[in-house]
């Protein structure tokens, strides 16, 4: 009989699985379908599978790549969610949404290039991939939501894209790697810890201004210089927070 749909949670807790193959007629595999296959260390996604369902792969601490034959265009909630072995990932280009949590705790990630076709990233997405040194936000993205990349504290590089209107509180919580950073002038809101504990960060320049500037947005973020507008709010913060800045 052609099987077409792996049930939810079918497959879950399979401590001993260690390969898996599909036919070509498999287009839905359910949520949780593979959680905690500990033993399982690699996964090929069949050509008929276009979204990847919440916690399909999540908490299986052997996988070391993933591969996908057809255009998937979504990865669910905490997919790939405490995968420590995790080295490598390329995704489809089709990809348009990352749910949240979907990468979080991936600690031997240490590049991710995110699709351009992207134009949500849910919150915690890559949050403690502590081994992350690149990592890309596409440039449609108008939101980097909560605590998207915190804890990437191999993180050296990031550039915002100018679509880009809020960094949500948390967004880069100690990203410890980091040791510029350009606020474009498309961002005009900051939340609570956005930028706090990122203890390498020396420049930070900020293009425009933010409408308020909530407490510990920089807590914990010591050596850093703002540069920033006269008479902006930035100016302000900075100067009532005792924090290095310029006027420019």
């Amino acid at each position: 009989e052609k099987i077409e749909a792996i049930p939810d949670g079918l497959f879950a807790d399979c401590l001993s699985l260690e390969k898996v193959s599909f036919s070509d007629g498999v287009t839905s595999i359910g949520e949780g379908a593979f959680f905690g296959c500990e033993m399982l260390k690699t996964f090929t996604f069949p050509k008929g599978v276009t979204t990847l369902k919440p916690y399909v792969l999540s908490e299986c601490l052997a996988l070391e790549s993933v591969e996908f034959k057809g255009d998937v265009t979504a990865i669910g909630e905490a997919a790939f969610y405490n995968c420590p072995a995790l080295g490598e990932i390329k995704l489809p280009e089709s990809v348009k949404g990352i749910d949240m949590y979907a990468f979080g705790y991936c600690t031997s990630l240490t590049e991710m290039k995110i699709p351009e076709a992207v134009e949500d990233i849910g919150a915690y997405a890559f949050a403690d991939c502590s081994g992350i040194k690149t990592v890309n936000i596409p440039k449609n993205l108008t939101i980097v939501r909560e605590y998207v990349f915190a804890g990437c504290k191999s993180l050296e590089k990031l550039e915002i894209p100018e679509k880009v209107t809020m960094l949500s509180p948390g967004a880069l919580y100690e990203c410890k790697g980091i040791k510029e950073l350009t606020v474009p002038a498309s961002v005009t809101s900051i939340g609570v810890g956005t930028l706090a504990g990122m203890e390498k960060l020396e420049k930070l320049y900020v293009k425009g201004d933010f409408k308020d500037i909530p407490e510990y947005a920089f807590d914990g973020t010591k050596n850093v210089t703002v540069y920033c507008k006269k008479d902006s709010q930035m100016a302000k913060y900075a100067e009532k927070n005792k924090i290095k800045f310029v006027a420019e």
